[in-house]
């Protein structure tokens, strides 16, 4: 649970299917890694994507957008059985749902996108998400599917995607004026 985060170091993207009958087709999977690259297009407006893995979840891609600096989580207080959390620990535990994950929701289900059979899961918007261990077998009713890194980048830093995220909550003119993610209704 984001109680035991230390700090938020990437931004964590996690790709699937809107139809789940069975296990991904090819042209499922090629769908989802053309979005995936969307998503890393956007970001290269800025600079960001110069340090990401892509990995293949089984069914889907999860993409790991290194941030430039960390950015920590604050201490909370323990108190009758059960954390105190602050205005600040609610603001950085909804940074990425609130900062990018929405706009890339919306992106995927915009005009441009909607005939593609993606789907954005945002339940992996918070904190404590973490990404399947690529090289193991991910295990469906339907079969078993290997994950795997596909792309590993480290060509720079991120520089000032952290800022940007944390500009969300706290300078909303600066926010606005640098959108990543931009749609069509």
């Amino acid at each position: 649970t984001a109680e035991y985060v230390d700090a938020i170091e990437y931004l964590f993207i996690d790709i699937d299917r809107k139809i789940k009958d069975g296990l991904a087709t090819n042209n499922d999977l090629k769908d989802i890694d053309n979005f995936a690259n969307i998503i890393l297009d956007k970001l290269s407006i800025h600079g960001w994507n110069k340090n990401y893995c892509k990995i293949c979840s089984g069914n889907g891609i999860h993409l790991l957008i290194k941030l430039d600096i960390p950015i920590k989580m604050p201490e909370l207080i323990f108190k009758d059985n059960k954390y105190i959390k602050t205005q600040e620990f609610e603001n950085l535990n909804n940074l990425i749902r609130k900062g990018v994950g929405r706009d890339i929701i919306k992106l995927s289900e915009s005009l441009e996108y909607k005939n593609l059979n993606i789907k954005i899961d945002s339940s992996v918007f918070e904190v404590a998400r973490v990404t399947a261990i690529p090289v193991t077998k991910n295990f469906k009713p339907e079969g078993t599917r290997w994950r795997g890194v596909i792309e590993l980048k480290q060509d720079g830093i991120n520089d000032g995607l952290s800022e940007h995220l944390l500009s969300r909550f706290y300078d909303t003119e600066s926010y606005n004026n640098n959108k990543i993610f931009t749609y069509t209704k």
